[in-house]
């Protein structure tokens, strides 16, 4: 009949993070609202002009972005960040 079983329900948990701004949110089916129906509660992606960044980056959140997209291709020619790796990551920490 497409009711859920109360003590069936198993609960999804979704989190994740972009740039310094992170969210969770626990689903449970049949009582809250689904994933779908709640991706217009997600904040906008943030993206900052890049002549800002060039320059005059006068925030965290663009100093980090510039290290990111200006200074790690130009210091490591044909690599990409990589947001998984710690040296990757200390090198756009020190750097921004």
């Amino acid at each position: 009949d497409g009711k859920v079983e109360p003590g069936t329900a198993v609960p999804v948990v979704d989190g994740g993070t972009e740039g310094l701004k992170g969210h969770v949110k626990v689903i449970w089916p049949g009582t809250k609202a689904c994933f779908e129906c709640s991706m217009d509660l997600f904040p906008p992606e943030t993206k900052f002009p890049l002549c800002t960044l060039a320059e005059t980056p006068r925030t965290p959140a663009h100093c980090i972005e510039w290290a990111k997209i200006l200074a790690f291709p130009e210091a490591f020619p044909g690599k990409s960040v990589d947001t998984d790796s710690p040296d990757d990551m200390q090198w756009v920490f020190q750097k921004a």
